[in-house]
């Protein structure tokens, strides 16, 4: 049997894992020296509630020892393809690796980069799933994936610098002159999926998701591409984006997703993600 293997990434909850027969390594986030893997020890508001407080967050790739775990669940017999979180924004990918080499029987192992995370990663390992449910190949899934992975991008808009500073997209002259001026900034992933670069800076969210809009566009986005927006509790801001991305895009598929605590430690509470994948 093909097993597939996630990690949180995917904003599967552990209840909605199960249900697919899907097997989730979950991100952990540690804050004044407690760790909580997320989903099961701690919910994005109870995690945004201590953000409030003051408290300072880090976040962590699954275990290795969890990971091995997993792996070690399966019949010997098994095939196993893991869809992992893009290597380069986090070291899931090579904690993923490096858990096959020492499970038993490593050749029968093939951990895919997706390139992205949360919404265009959660659309690849269901369709992964379905295919395997139709009875497809390792290998046919596989090309699959790859030629999906090259369609995908996403963009970020963080509501406080001072995560970005904390995980070194800023320095921190930017984000004390971002912050004095009050100004919006946005970042992109990089064409190979390993980093964000910054895509452009405005005074207010709707001229960001305005140029971000023109970006899909010019990247060929047309109405076989499903939109994602995924947010930490972003509420007013979160409104405006998705009102202009169903006023411009009205014909697309379009999804909602809240972020969990991994992700928020990165963004900072009331970030916005915008992504896209081509279905």
């Amino acid at each position: 049997m093909l097993q597939i293997v996630a990690d949180s990434s995917t904003l599967y909850t552990i209840d909605e894992a199960k249900e697919k027969n899907l097997f989730i390594n979950y991100l952990q986030v540690t804050i004044d020296g407690v760790s909580y893997r997320e989903f099961e020890d701690i919910s994005s508001n109870q995690f945004v509630e201590l953000l409030k407080k003051g408290h300072i967050p880090t976040s962590s790739q699954p275990p290795l020892g969890e990971v091995l775990t997993t792996y070690e669940s399966f019949d010997k017999d098994d095939e196993v393809l893991v869809i992992s979180l893009a290597d380069g924004l986090s070291g899931t990918y090579s904690t993923a690796v490096m858990a096959t080499l020492q499970a038993e029987n490593p050749d029968r192992f093939i951990v895919l980069n997706s390139q992205t995370l949360c919404g265009p990663h959660r659309y690849l390992v269901d369709e992964a799933l379905r295919l395997r449910d139709l009875g497809k190949s390792k290998e046919e899934i596989l090309y699959f994936l790859r030629e999906k992975i090259k369609t995908t991008k996403s963009f970020l808009i963080p509501m406080d610098f001072k995560f970005l500073q904390r995980g070194g997209r800023l320095t921190p002259l930017a984000a004390k002159i971002g912050s004095m001026l009050n100004l919006r900034v946005s970042l992109v992933t990089s064409e190979d999926g390993k980093k964000l670069d910054r895509f452009t800076l405005a005074r207010s969210t709707e001229i960001i998701t305005k140029r971000i809009i023109k970006k899909m566009k010019d990247d060929g986005l047309d109405d076989d591409y499903i939109i994602y927006v995924a947010h930490a509790q972003a509420g007013k801001e979160k409104d405006k984006v998705i009102a202009r991305i169903k006023k411009d895009l009205p014909n697309n598929e379009f999804n909602v997703i809240d972020l969990s605590p991994a992700f928020i430690t990165q963004g900072g509470p009331g970030c916005i993600a915008v992504q896209f994948i081509k279905k």
